[in-house]
């Protein structure tokens, strides 16, 4: 099952009859031990939620289009961040853009999904010039789908737990911005 799947169907856990493994070489901290958990309805129906009512919240405002933009850009860097990303995870990544919007988006929006799909540079930086425009509450949502993108094949690869640290040094660096 793939990632955009399984959380249209509300479903951020992997497959019980897949588990997950990490890289060889790759020591996980103590806080990063939570991307092996399984099986966990309460992150899932979280999840839901989480994504329901910060889509609801922002929709018609014009923190709204960087939302979307910007989690189109970090799920397609995460996917790509070990390898390279495949036609069919493009078109499920279109598949979770559709489940966050609930609707049709203006052309607009499909010309910029567009184009950073076809960035040849989408990296880690590259993805935080957009979560930077998104409204810092929705920096949660970023969180729990780069955790996801990272679980969704079963395997934990050293570069995706790259991504992660960079992703948590991120936020971190961003802490005034909450404080303002």
């Amino acid at each position: 099952m793939s990632i955009w799947k399984a959380l249209e169907n509300a479903v951020l856990i992997t497959p019980s009859s897949q588990k997950l493994t990490v890289s060889e070489n790759t020591i996980l901290k103590e806080s990063e031990l939570f991307l092996l958990k399984e099986n966990d309805l309460a992150a899932d129906e979280y999840m839901r939620n989480l994504i329901h009512r910060t889509s609801e919240k922002l929709y018609n405002t014009e923190h709204y289009e960087p939302y979307v933009i910007g989690l189109f850009a970090v799920g397609m860097a995460v996917a790509r961040c070990d390898g390279r990303i495949v036609e069919e995870e493009k078109v499920e990544i279109r598949q979770f853009i559709d489940f966050v919007t609930q609707s049709e988006l203006p052309q607009r929006y499909y010309d910029k999904l567009d184009a950073i799909k076809n960035m040849v540079f989408l990296n880690f930086n590259t993805a935080m010039s957009f979560v930077g425009q998104m409204h810092e509450d929705t920096w949660e949502v970023v969180d729990h789908l780069i955790t996801l993108t990272i679980k969704a094949d079963g395997k934990i690869a050293t570069q995706e737990l790259d991504f992660y640290r960079k992703w948590k040094a991120w936020l971190a660096s961003q802490a005034y911005r909450r404080a303002i």
